[in-house]
This record gives C-alpha cells, sequence and structure tokens, in this order.
C-alpha cells in the first residue's frame, strides 16, 4: 500500500508512514481538516493501489523545510510592543549559510549524537547538502487584533528555490540515499526492493518518475497539492500553513501550540521591534546567536 499523502510504499502493518508521518489508511478512516477540527469528519476511503505519484514528495519537502523556518524562529521569537507586531512579517532563512553552520559543528564534534540520532546510518552531510541552495527560503507570519497569528508560504516565491532543492534532492537519492532514508526507518533494502517489485517499478524506474516529475514543480501545481491536503489559499499564491493564537503580557510575547488553545509560556520569546524590523534578543548563547545571524524578519505585506 502507498502512503495517502507522499505515496510511499508502506510496509505491511505500518501505522505511520516512514517518509513524511501521515497515518496509514484503512479502508474507511476519519480524517479532521484543519479548519474544520473538531466540528466535521471527513471519510477518505481507500484508493485502488497506483503507482507513486512524486509530487507528493515535493509538498512533503515543502512542508519539512517550513518546519525547520518556524522551529528556528518561533522557538526564538519574540517581545515587544503588541500594537508594533499586528501586521505582516517576511521571515527569510539563508539555507546555504544555516546548512554551513551545522557543518561546521560537525567538524567540531558538537551536536554530532544529536544529528545521527535523528538519522541514524544515513550520510548526514550529503543530506545536509540537499539545502545547500543560496536563494533564500521565506515565509510570512501575520499577527492580528483578534489576538490570532498565522504562518504563510507564497509559492511562487518559493518555486525557484524549490527547482534548487529538487535537483539535489535527485543527486542525494541517486547516491543511495533513497536506500537509507528506508533503513534510519527500519526498512531493509530487500524489503523495499520488494515493495517496488509488487507495484512493477524498480529503485530506477523510481529515480527517474521524480526525475520527470520536476516539470509539475510549479507554483499552479504545488498550490493544487496544498488544496487537497485541506489548506487553505489566497487566490494569491499564498498558503496559510498553521495558525494559532499569542498574547503580549508584560513584554513577553506567547503562544498557544493550538488553534484555540491555552496560550502556554513555554512557547514565549523575546525581540524588539526596530522600524521595520524585528530584532530578537534576550538572554542568548553563542550557537542561537550564530542561527539568528543567518535569518531577517522585516515587515512586508502579503504577496498579490
Amino acid at each position: 500500500m502507498l502512503c495517502q499523502r507522499c505515496q510511499t510504499p508502506l510496509p505491511e502493518g505500518e501505522e505511520y508512514c516512514p517518509m513524511c508521518g501521515a497515518p496509514s489508511l484503512g479502508e474507511e478512516t476519519q480524517l479532521l481538516t484543519p479548519e474544520d477540527m473538531p466540528r466535521r469528519v471527513v471519510v477518505v476511503p481507500e484508493e485502488p493501489v497506483k503507482k507513486p505519484k512524486p509530487i507528493g514528495w515535493i509538498v512533503a519537502a515543502i512542508i519539512g523545510l517550513v518546519a525547520i523556518v518556524v522551529a528556528v524562529v518561533v522557538l526564538f521569537m519574540m517581545n515587544g510592543k503588541k500594537t508594533g507586531l499586528q501586521d505582516t512579517w517576511k521571515v527569510s532563512l539563508r539555507m546555504d549559510q544555516f546548512v554551513e553552520l551545522a557543518k561546521k559543528e560537525i567538524a567540531a564534534g558538537q551536536n554530532v549524537d544529536a544529528f545521527s540520532g535523528m538519522y541514524p546510518g544515513m550520510d548526514i552531510e550529503a543530506m545536509m547538502d540537499i539545502f545547500d541552495v543560496e536563494e533564500p527560503l521565506t515565509v510570512y507570519v501575520t499577527f492580528d487584533k483578534d489576538d490570532s497569528c498565522a504562518l504563510h508560504l507564497n509559492l511562487e516565491e518559493t518555486e525557484s528555490f524549490m527547482q534548487t532543492f529538487f535537483d539535489r534532492m535527485l543527486v542525494f537519492l541517486q547516491n543511495d540515499g533513497y536506500y537509507q532514508i528506508m533503513e534510519a526507518q527500519g526498512i531493509s533494502r530487500a524489503e523495499v526492493d520488494e515493495m517496488l517489485a509488487e507495484m512493477d517499478v524498480d529503485m530506477n524506474t523510481l529515480l527517474l518518475m521524480l526525475s520527470m516529475s520536476k516539470s509539475q514543480l510549479n507554483a499552479s501545481a504545488m498550490e493544487t497539492a496544498f488544496v487537497q491536503m485541506g489548506m487553505k489559499t489566497d487566490g494569491n499564491g499564498n498558503v496559510k500553513l498553521f495558525e494559532t493564537t499569542y498574547r503580549y503580557e508584560d513584554g513577553m510575547l506567547s503562544f498557544a501550540p493550538f488553534l484555540g488553545g491555552k496560550v502556554d509560556e513555554k512557547w514565549s520569546v523575546n525581540v524588539a521591534v526596530n522600524g521595520n524590523t524585528l530584532e530578537i534578543g534576550g538572554d542568548l548563547d553563542e550557537a542561537t546567536r550564530e542561527i539568528l545571524s543567518v535569518i531577517t524578519i522585516e515587515r512586508a505585506a502579503l504577496p498579490r
């Protein structure tokens, strides 16, 4: 059976996809769309087994990259006058510089166990090269008067970045990367070949299909894929990836992990509004300052 989100082959009895983490779907599984939780249940019947659709990999890759930006920004963000934040802010991350910092840490023997623990048995530096893209990856964070905030991705701006990222990903997969990824999830090479054979494809065919799918890697196709995953768009190529609530009290901005949930002070950080930029402050260690040096946060409207 294939993962309904990213089309990765699933071993028998696997409850979650080893690539994107999506739950396996039975003949009739109830899923909640983000905007409808918990009011409405959508029943999704299992589709007949089909050959992999590489566009699913693309969406999973975009979500993974954006998750990096969110993790870096949210964990080190934000404080300042609330009225100064009620706007749209463009967050830009230089992935090539971020990769350089990560490799520097590994070369110095720092966080090696953390990296190898996340990706056991994998060539970490080769995998990092996938993200060595000079063009910044950008997202937009909006803060509204009703105490809600949201994370947006503009697909036209992301298209060029993803083209380069896709080329680098193919190089990694072609150099044994696909097997490494599956082995890190406890799936042997023989099991991978067996699952592919059941779908009448082999590894070379799968990689060729992925290579040919680059022509689908454009803003329009990506928007369609996001919509199919239940994410909202505004008609201008801006996809709302995540929405939550926030609160500002006594110089500290706090977030709720989930929309409508209780604001949690553990999700709190410090930032000063300096004209049209946000500057992250507070008691930061050297490693955090290095990470923040490759990120810029500036006031900007959502693209139209």
